[in-house]
């Protein structure tokens, strides 16, 4: 997926022994980060901003005229002004943070939950964070299934809010790299229930089904 990763993003990585995260392209993270507190150490808590758009165009007499296209905005990563992409006037924009506090909401139902890896792609435009639950499956006594949620926004419209659980880390880049415009079996909430479940303490019923 070398393609996807572009010069101004960053990736972090719970990893021992020495080993490089995400091919040393990342940086290490310790054991046990909440999401929020990870996307401070990795660098991905820069926030976006919508910006309005103008034309400019000559008339006949030569004089050049500027319009405001109400119907679009212009939505740009704030640290760098990287073009995101150009959004309708309705698009309502997930901050980095808000992805990570929905990750740590899931502590309302698993206090154990930390994060795993997270990252950007396309110089910002996708998001994503893997997260471990502290709830193991012990299918034999010498075999334990590890549980995680992958979450995953999109900041140039392609993709609607999503959360995927059941999946391992190693199908992690996989996912990543098959990005594609709806992806109809996985959960997907649009930007205005997400802030309204954002606003929520708890879980309106338990289990990691939002």
């Amino acid at each position: 997926m070398a393609h996807e990763i572009q010069h101004e993003d960053k990736f972090g990585e719970v990893r021992e022994h020495g080993q490089r995260a995400w091919h040393g392209l990342g940086v290490e993270i310790p054991d046990g980060l909440t999401a929020v507190a990870g996307f401070e150490q990795i660098g991905l808590d820069w926030r976006t901003k919508l910006m309005d758009l103008h034309t400019i165009y000559t008339d006949e007499q030569g004089k050049k005229r500027q319009f405001k296209v109400h119907s679009h905005k212009l939505h740009v990563r704030e640290d760098t002004m990287t073009e995101l992409a150009v959004v309708g006037a309705g698009y309502k924009p997930i901050q980095n943070t808000e992805l990570a506090e929905f990750a740590d909401h899931l502590t309302t139902v698993d206090r154990g939950v930390t994060l795993e890896t997270a990252g950007s792609l396309y110089n910002g435009k996708i998001i994503f964070a893997l997260v471990r639950l502290s709830k193991d499956i012990n299918v034999t006594d010498a075999d334990v299934l590890n549980q995680y949620v992958l979450i995953r926004n999109s900041h140039n419209g392609s993709s609607a809010f999503q959360r995927v659980p059941d999946i391992h880390p190693c199908g992690v880049r996989q996912h990543l790299a098959a990005v594609r415009p709806r992806l109809v079996p996985w959960h997907q909430v649009p930007a205005h229930r997400f802030h309204r479940r954002q606003d929520r303490a708890r879980p309106s019923r338990p289990g990691l089904d939002f």
